[in-house]
Parts: structure tokens; sequence; C-alpha cells
């Protein structure tokens, strides 16, 4: 409201002037007047008008629509401080960063391998850069190993939670990259363009699927929330909360229910509304993360 008001009154200036010289001013004052509340009146348009037409816009499905089985978080609601990485024989984990690995279990007859991965994905090299997925510390057990081992992700912030996602073949799920912490060398990350009108809107046009076997730890500042949509079910968040949702869930824009606080600049138009059938995982402290960022799915 307050940016609206300074143009309006920058095109009241303008107007004025430019009527000034085809008129006497006081005749071009009173033209000049009516630039403020046309330009005032843009806001409560673009709530009444064009938002309900974004809200009745077919949702957004970033894993695609093919029915699933559903994988679901496999820790604690509200996310863990320390938790435990299963590694199994012919499997491998990449973690993030060193800083990030408390400790792994061996056996005398041990034959996990810790070594160094430079790059997560050589086909999304800058999603990789970006954030913060280039030197990975790789946990390997090889194919003729009897044991499976575990690797212990924490961190030294005690701000910082975790939560574990479990996938098996044919499931899939939304992630964003900048929270990945440690993945199974199983699972593949793919990224999806979604150009339609609600995803412009949401500010996000590109998201990344993990697919395949294997597990994703994921982390957010402050906590995480991980809860399970039943059919019917729907819940609203704060765009930009969401760290993970499962194929089953799907993702729509909706009109913030005060318009007040939207005029004052003190809320967004829309709310992200999660409904379906599946497992989601949210931030409990918002995301600050740039707008690039967050637009190509970072």
């Amino acid at each position: 409201m307050k940016t609206l008001l300074v143009w309006s009154i920058i095109l009241f200036a303008v107007l004025w002037g430019i009527l000034c010289t085809q008129m006497p001013p006081e005749a071009a004052l009173c033209y000049a007047w009516v630039a403020i509340p046309l330009v005032l009146c843009i806001q409560p348009l673009i709530y009444y008008v064009w938002a309900p037409l974004v809200e009745a816009c077919a949702p957004i499905c970033f894993c695609g629509s093919e029915p699933a089985a559903d994988p679901a978080p496999a820790e604690g609601e509200k996310g863990v401080k320390l938790t435990g990485v299963p590694v199994p024989p012919g499997d491998c984990l990449l973690v993030r960063d060193e800083a990030y690995t408390a400790g792994y279990t061996e056996f005398e007859d041990s034959r996990l391998r810790k070594g160094t991965q430079m790059l997560l994905s050589w086909r999304y090299w800058f999603m990789s850069w970006r954030c913060g997925l280039t030197l990975l510390t790789r946990f390997s057990n090889p194919a003729d190993s009897t044991r499976t081992h575990e690797v212990n992700i924490t961190s030294n912030d005690p701000d910082e939670y975790f939560s574990v996602i479990a996938l098996e073949p044919g499931q899939r799920c939304y992630v964003t990259p900048s929270d990945i912490v440690a993945v199974s060398g199983g699972v593949n990350i793919r990224a999806r363009w979604r150009l339609w009108l609600p995803a412009w809107c949401m500010g996000q046009v590109r998201a990344y699927v993990a697919s395949g076997r294997g597990t994703v730890v994921v982390r957010a500042m402050g906590g995480i929330t991980a809860g399970t949509l039943e059919p019917g079910q729907v819940t609203v968040r704060k765009l930009h909360s969401l760290i993970c949702a499962s194929q089953g869930v799907q993702l729509h824009v909706r009109r913030t229910e005060t318009l007040i606080p939207y005029l004052l600049g003190k809320a967004t138009l829309f709310d992200l509304r999660l409904q379906g059938h599946g497992s989601y995982c949210i931030r409990n402290t918002f995301s600050h993360a740039t707008g690039l960022g967050r637009l190509l799915g970072f």
C-alpha cells in the first residue's frame, strides 16, 4: 500500500504537469486527482478479481499424477537432532559436509570405505554448486559385504533439525536441494518445470524430484514439522515453507483470507494449500532464500 501511494503521488505530479500545458492549473488539478484513487484500486482488483482466477486453476503436481506407494518421514513429527542412516551392502551414502557426520558404526570385518565425491549431479551442476552439494563425503559399502552400517548425521548448530525420507522403487518425492544433507547412492534427483500460472504466482516454476531406492535426509533451521494428509484433508501453509512432499500431495495457491494485512504489505497475496493423500515436511521458521533461488526451486 505504501508503494502504491508513492507511485500514485508521482503519477499525480506528472499528470498535473502535463495537463498544465493544455489547460489552466486549477482545471488540471481536478483531473490529476483522479490518478490517486485509480492507482490505489489496483491492489483490491488483484485481490478480488485476479487472485480468485488463479485460485481456481488446476493444482501443481511436481511429482506427476501417477498413483504410487507413498514415502513417509522415518523420524518423529518435529525432526530430530541426531539421526542414523543405514548403508546396506552395495549402497553408498553421500553427505553434504563432513561437519554433518557425527560418526558411524563399524565391525572388525568392516569394509566400509570413506572418500570424497566432487559433484552430486553433472546434469544439474548449477543446482549442485548453488546448493552446496559439490564436495560430498562418500561412505561406500561393497556389494559383497555382510554388514549394514549406520552413519550418524547431526549438526553443531543447536537450531538445525533433520528428518529422513525413505524411498522405494516407484516412489517419488518433491524436495528442495538446498535442504538436502545426505542422500543414498540409489536415489536420483531430476528437475521438473511447471510454467503455468499457479507456479508463477507461487514463485516457483522449477522443482526437484527424488526417486529410486534409498533415503534422503533433509534439514531446517528451527525445527521440522512432518505430517500426513488423509484423503479429503487440507492444510494451509505459508509459501516457501515446504521442504518436501510425497507424490500424492497436490499443491494449490490460495488467496490470503485477510484483506487489510495484504493491503498494508504485512501478508502475501497467496498461501500454499496442500491436499491429497501423502506425507510432507515444512520448516518451522521462514526461509531466507533469494527470489531467484525460490523461482528455480532451490
